[in-house]
């Protein structure tokens, strides 16, 4: 089973995910899976959904925390692309065609090499280019986990079962929010109805 979209992730594992960025976890039994779907595949799938729940909690905070994620995410495979080729073309190993390839796939990532300059001139220009995306990206991702903690602070550091278990006190629910079945498109309403019946009473008492 894949779980491929917010009607059918459930709650507890979407955090998990979110915690750990294990995104096989979105394919039930991975590891016993014959046809494992690639990393790659995982997280472009991962996207999808989290791009769904954005949508879904319609808060400016998680769409920016979302696309400050998926900037990390590019920039880091930029990274790695570009320092495995530029690795490639100073080692002096390559035929000329495969250079071209390699200058063309470079290209691609914003590393423009001109074969027509001195080599080593035009490999130093990308090394420091490949230097500054890595200050980029370290800056980025403290960014990323700033907000990761702030946004920790403003829910209380709660658990997820603290979250549940605060829902249905307010929410006047005899039953028990399972959070292993409770689906994310489910939960993110669940809050919505606690975030309106807390507005109407402050409403109501005038603040």
């Amino acid at each position: 089973m894949v779980y491929s979209n917010c009607d059918l992730l459930p709650i507890s594992l979407f955090y998990k995910i979110l915690k750990t960025s294990d995104y096989t976890l979105l394919y039930k039994n991975y590891d016993n899976l014959k046809d494992k779907p690639t990393i790659e595949k995982c997280s472009d799938l991962w996207l999808d959904i989290y791009d769904e729940y954005v949508s879904l909690v319609n808060d400016e905070t998680v769409k920016y925390y979302y696309e400050l994620e998926k900037l990390v995410m590019y920039l880091t495979k930029r990274y790695e692309v570009a320092f495995f080729m530029l690795k490639q073309l100073s080692e002096g190993l390559l035929n000329n065609n495969q250079k071209i390839a390699y200058v063309e796939e470079l290209r691609k990532w914003s590393y423009n090499i001109n074969l027509k300059n001195n080599l080593d001139t035009e490999l130093d220009n990308a090394v420091r280019q490949l230097k500054s995306s890595q200050n980029k990206i370290n800056i980025k991702k403290n960014e990323l986990e700033q907000m990761r903690q702030n946004m920790q602070k403003d829910s209380g550091s709660m658990t997820l079962i603290e979250q549940a278990t605060r829902l249905e006190h307010a929410l006047n629910r005899s039953a028990n929010i399972d959070i292993h079945n409770t689906v994310v498109s489910k939960w993110v309403v669940l809050v919505k109805i606690l975030e309106e019946t807390n507005r109407a009473k402050r409403k109501e008492n005038g603040k």
